[in-house]
């Protein structure tokens, strides 16, 4: 599902090394990659492969088989997060459910963990 999330900075701001931190160890094992998309740039845009194949929970649930099709397309699991300096865009398109809910569990954790809130 094509969904952006954003998250403002208030008070508290991370450097692009703490986000870069945050992103590594929030996935652990299911990252398979990260990826600089702008190589050498002051804000950052990273591409991040999950690991595992993109999967079509509803492809077995009638009337659902045509978007179980198409996520079956898709050949790996993916989201991106650019930063900016006064916010971050944790971003997905064309991803699986749970590379949404990734996607949407990191936008959430720098939002607590620098008090403000994603907005969609």
């Amino acid at each position: 599902m094509a969904q952006d999330r954003f998250v403002y900075w208030k008070k508290k701001k991370p450097t692009v090394k703490e986000l870069r931190c945050l992103l590594e160890d929030y996935l652990g094992g299911a990252m398979a990659q990260i990826q600089d998309t702008v190589a050498g740039s002051r804000n950052p845009w990273w591409a991040i492969k999950l690991a595992g194949r993109p999967s079509a929970p509803w492809r077995r649930v009638k009337g659902y088989k045509n978007l179980a099709a198409c996520m079956e397309m898709q050949k790996e699991r993916w989201f991106e997060v650019c930063v900016s300096s006064n916010s971050i865009d944790v971003m997905t398109r064309l991803g699986d459910e749970y590379t949404s809910v990734v996607a949407e569990g990191f936008a959430s954790l720098v939002a607590r963990m620098y008090e403000t809130k994603v907005t969609r």
